[in-house]
């Protein structure tokens, strides 16, 4: 351990923490919370209050699926605590703030960095293997973006490298490693469960490929026991098995097709599956090869079985990140042997869009591009540009307009962001995910000029509410003078939707005000 600490203390590895790290601090509250963070820091902010995570305050509700997302007691079951504890706790130390609220999630992104060198040189005895793996993750955008959200996938990426770390101690027979394995499961679980329950089926259904011997596989099952101890009240509490929705078939191969795009231009290029399959095949049952086959094994495995959920987004495979930047840092030095410039060249692409759009962009897959690539193709470019100059969030914006104007007891109703407006006004705020009833004649309404789900109650049931009501002539509405270009989910960090600067043309969110007072029914 303490050559390998050594190791990322020299000059190459040092220069890599130091780039992730700004990439993963720079300028945190540099754009607002969209709806997804600011569900996070909302909950987390009544934690502080109640002690637990309570979805309706008396005030507002919190909701991502219409109300059945919490308890009869009013307390969110919908997803793990944990994010919403670490928020809770940096606002405690820093004060609210999108900082404050997306730091825990940074600093565990960070960690990822040395956590990728020791699983790399661990598992493939080269040192620059190990560097180029830490290069790799530095340059991964994706990864980087989600590291930045205040949502709990870095520290769910976090939580499976060091699974990974004691996962070979444990087959070893290191000590503590059962420790550091148990631990690192529930940390997982208890962020995610979504997200853990498919990497704990793939590791397993993986596991042989490694060939461990009779003990270590004890080892393994003994420790796999105890995590599902673990987990167990939160199997019960969040009602994980009856969140299932019936097989579609349909669905399944949608996802598959979806999911393989996203993995193959975002996390794991596509020329680096092959060159690891090729290089895994020749080197025959060597100990190197199966690590590269288990790990291919796993991510495969873990593709198919979130495929066959209810939804599959990319910021569940960006949690791959790490362990595809180990396997890139293994292709990398077996083409350094052969050509350091090709080496080179390959790693620096990784900072472009051109894996995403050879071949598949140029096919037409539109999953596999980026909603904005930055200057020169570059994304790591746009999203260090991102850092330096801030974003002006449109919910953001529209959430200081109205509270500048409003008055205590007003009500905001939008079709979506109803968190966003909640962390940062004191209003009554209906809509979005919320579902119905709906206010009649709220004060305020806050129309995004896109859907995402025409799914009955849910954001584009709302905007057709509220365009009945503010839009008509005589309707008792102003529209307010008020513009902000709105892009669907710009501050998300799917590649597909997010903007590193402000978009030039396209809608604007629109803010009515109502003028004259409600009928009486």
């Amino acid at each position: 351990m303490l050559r390998e600490l050594r190791a990322l203390a020299q000059p190459p590895a040092a220069a890599a923490l130091l780039l992730g790290a700004f990439f993963c601090f720079g300028h945190l509250g540099g754009r607002g919370l969209w709806q997804d963070e600011a569900e996070t820091a909302v909950l987390a902010r009544r934690v502080r209050t109640y002690g637990v995570p309570r979805a309706d305050d008396g005030v507002n509700a919190v909701s991502a699926e219409l109300g059945r997302d919490r308890g009869a007691d009013g307390v969110w079951n919908w997803s793990p605590w944990l994010p919403m504890y670490l928020d809770a706790a940096a606002f405690r130390i820093f004060g609210e703030s999108e900082a404050a609220a997306r730091l825990p999630f940074a600093l565990a992104g960070w960690l990822c960095l040395p956590a990728v060198f020791l699983l790399s040189r661990r598992w493939f005895s080269s040192l620059w293997g190990a560097r180029l793996s830490l290069f790799a993750l530095t340059l991964s955008t994706p990864f980087l973006l989600a590291a930045r959200q205040a949502r709990g996938y870095a520290l769910a990426a976090l939580a499976l490298m060091a699974l990974l770390l004691a996962f070979d101690g444990l087959l070893r027979g290191r000590r503590r490693a059962a420790l550091v394995f148990v631990a690192a499961a529930l940390v997982l679980f208890y962020t995610n469960y979504l997200v853990a329950l498919g990497l704990f089926a793939a590791l397993a259904l993986s596991t042989p490929l490694l060939k461990p011997d009779r003990a270590g596989a004890r080892r393994l099952a003994r420790a796999a026991a105890v995590v599902l101890l673990g987990a167990a009240p939160g199997l019960v509490y969040f009602h994980v098995f009856g969140r299932a929705t019936s097989w579609n078939t349909a669905r399944f191969f949608s996802q598959l097709g979806h999911g393989a795009v996203l993995l193959t231009a975002f996390v794991l290029p596509w020329p680096f599956v092959l060159g690891l399959l090729l290089s895994a095949g020749v080197r025959g049952d060597a100990p190197s090869s199966r690590r590269v086959r288990f790990l291919l094994a796993a991510i495969g495995l873990y593709l198919l079985i979130l495929a066959s959920a209810p939804w599959l987004f990319f910021r569940y495979l960006a949690v791959l990140a790490p362990v595809a930047a180990v396997l890139i840092g293994a292709a990398l030095d077996r083409l350094r042997a052969r050509s350091r410039l090709a080496a080179a060249v390959a790693l620096t692409l990784l900072a472009t869009d051109l894996y995403a759009r050879v071949p598949l962009g140029l096919l037409g897959l539109s999953a596999a591009s980026w909603a904005d690539p930055g200057p020169a193709h570059s994304p790591e470019v746009g999203l260090a540009l991102e850092i330096l100059r801030g974003y002006p969030s449109c919910d953001k914006a529209a959430a200081a307009y109205i509270e500048e104007r409003a008055r205590p007891d007003d009500v905001v109703m939008t079709n979506y962001g109803d968190t966003v407006l909640q962390f940062y006004t004191p209003l009554r705020v209906r809509g979005g995910e919320q579902g119905p009833p709906w206010p009649n004649f709220p004060d305020w309404a806050v129309l995004h000029p896109y859907e995402l789900s025409r799914d009955p109650g849910r954001d584009w049931s709302a905007l057709q509410f509220l365009r009945g009501r503010v839009a008509p002539p005589g309707s008792g509405y102003a529209l307010q003078p008020f513009v902000c270009r709105d892009p669907v989910l710009a501050d998300a960090p799917d590649p597909g939707t997010h903007l590193f600067s402000p978009p030039r043309g396209g809608s604007s969110l629109l803010i009515f005000r109502r003028v004259t007072a409600a009928p009486i029914p």
